[in-house]
């Protein structure tokens, strides 16, 4: 035996050790599931749950290059979308300041967080992160509206994530 009464173990006459050594091998566990319930997935926010405003923040922004606001154009023309400080990339992954264009026509902007509508009149998916199209529509004034999303095509938040243009088509 030790001289050591802190590692001598305890005698079957010593329950107030035993005690002790279940107080501290009950703490232990407590504060392990404490620091493991902290560091779950679970205790992370997903993409989903996070607001793009940080990338807003850093500088991100889409936009129309072409046609100009207030342009005249004929039936069939080209649309260029541009974007800075963040990445143009395939739909599908969810990953934040990654995402690709949409192009409502002559519709609103979808909230933040939504999914923007999938084979719908007006609303126009590049999930195959293309930054140039060629449209066609009806003579008469139009609002384009260019709206940025993640992989899941759920609308980032912000203005900057957003443009709009008005166009007439001769």
């Amino acid at each position: 035996m030790s001289d050591n009464p802190r590692l001598t173990p305890p005698s079957s006459s010593n329950d107030e050790g035993w005690s002790q050594i279940l107080v501290l091998f009950v703490g232990v566990l407590v504060l392990l599931i404490v620091i493991l319930a902290a560091t779950s997935t679970n205790a992370v926010p997903s993409m989903a749950d996070k607001s793009a405003d940080a990338t807003a923040e850093a500088g991100g922004r889409v936009f129309f290059i072409e046609p100009q606001d207030g342009a005249t154009v004929p039936e069939t023309f080209t649309v260029q979308m541009g974007a800075e400080g963040v990445e143009v990339a395939p739909a599908g992954e969810v990953v934040e300041g990654i995402g690709h264009f949409h192009i409502l026509v002559d519709k609103d902007f979808i909230a933040a967080g939504d999914v923007i509508p999938l084979d719908t009149e007006g609303y126009l998916h590049f999930g195959q992160a293309q930054t140039e199209t060629e449209l066609t529509l009806e003579p008469g004034e139009h609002i384009l509206r260019l709206q940025f999303a993640n992989g899941a095509h759920q609308a980032y938040e912000g203005d900057a994530f957003r443009d709009e243009i008005h166009i007439t088509v001769e």
